[in-house]
């Protein structure tokens, strides 16, 4: 029976082949072996298509099993810094645009890059390099570099440095509703929501006239606001940061399979010569609103009006005959019709139950 040491280095090895570890050992058996270099592009182009972002590391000479273990943990932890580099290159570069006819974003700071760590025996990093680059912006090279650097690695066991190959992809991934009507929908509800909200940052601080604002949300998987910006034209700083706080309360619905999503709200406000202020669709969401609350309003009654789990028909109801009088037919006596079906011993089909798993909020 195996011990629980074979056990949890038996693990440490299944962990490590995901960063294709090169041997792993049990008592006197051995698996030698390193993986071949078509195999690891393999294993790179499978992970680069399977998530929207991520890192890979592999060390450039052998390392123990459990340590390559450990590079795992590592990686995972370098995702956040490196998420926050992307975010904030995407908010100053990104702009709505045309490719080939159709609409889409430009200035999206997204590639792949191969970079090398060197890393002192106590775990730090010595010197970072670029190898491979398919990013163009060159900002955000610069950023991933410095989170390698700032990384703490593992200390070398020999007491020797030792190098570690960095590979990192990113792009804004998967957004289902892009394009649609409904999601236009929705984004033209919500960023009237926040232009009624900022109207207060205008009132008694500019003259009459028209002013329009435009900004670029990034949204998470959640549909929460990240971060965002906007174009305040020729407002003064403070009140664009006013605007700017309202804007970055829309929300949109979730999407779990979801990396980043961007979407350009934009409004207009108008100051009335009294300094009162409106917003562009604002009198279309008053209606929407008043659509929606109708609605709802419709089946609380309808569910009020009627008991819970009762049918929407009356049942039927058998008078007791008169005294003396003759009876009336009952149910038992008058003859089946023709449209009922037979009885059967087989049992009934059960429906189809959804067992797809929900994301929780």
């Amino acid at each position: 029976m195996m011990s629980a040491s074979m056990r949890t280095r038996w693990h440490a090895c299944l962990l490590a082949a995901l960063l294709l570890a090169p041997a792993c050992t049990q008592g006197k058996r051995s698996i030698e072996g390193n993986v071949s270099r078509m195999q690891r592009d393999e294993y790179i182009r499978d992970a680069v298509r399977m998530s929207s972002e991520g890192f890979v590391l592999e060390p450039v000479t052998n390392i123990d099993a459990i340590d390559k273990v450990r590079l795992t943990e590592i990686a995972q932890s370098m995702r956040t810094p490196a998420a926050i580099c992307f975010l904030e290159r995407a908010i100053e570069t990104m702009e709505p645009g045309e490719v080939d006819g159709e609409q889409t974003w430009v200035g999206v700071p997204e590639g792949q890059a191969k970079l090398r760590a060197r890393v002192s025996a106590d775990g730090s990093v010595m010197a970072t390099e670029v190898l491979e680059s398919g990013f163009d912006d060159d900002e955000m090279e610069a950023c991933l570099l410095t989170v390698i650097h700032e990384q703490r690695f593992i200390p070398s066991r020999d007491a020797f440095a030792y190098h570690v190959d960095v590979f990192y992809w990113v792009s804004l991934g998967f957004f289902s509703g892009a394009q649609t009507e409904e999601f236009a929908t929705t984004l033209r509800k919500a960023q009237t929501q926040a232009g009624v909200a900022a109207k207060q940052c205008l009132v008694g601080r500019v003259p009459p006239g028209e002013y329009p604002v435009s900004g670029l949300n990034l949204f998470d998987r959640d549909g929460a606001t990240v971060i965002n910006r906007i174009e305040r034209g020729v407002l003064a700083p403070e009140i664009g940061a006013c605007i700017a706080s309202a804007f970055k309360a829309i929300h949109i619905p979730a999407e779990p399979d979801a990396f980043v999503r961007p979407a350009a709200p934009k409004v207009t406000f108008t100051v009335a010569a009294d300094g009162s202020v409106a917003v562009s669709d604002e009198r279309w969401l008053a209606l929407i609103e008043l659509e929606e609350k109708a609605a709802r309003d419709a089946r609380k009654a309808e569910l009020l009006n009627q008991p819970i789990g009762a049918d929407a028909e009356q049942p039927d109801v058998m008078e007791l005959p008169d005294e003396g009088g003759a009876s009336e037919p009952t149910p038992a006596d008058e003859p089946p019709p023709d449209d009922v079906p037979p009885l059967s011993d087989e049992p009934s089909k059960p429906g189809k139950l959804d067992l797809s798993p929900r994301r929780s909020r």
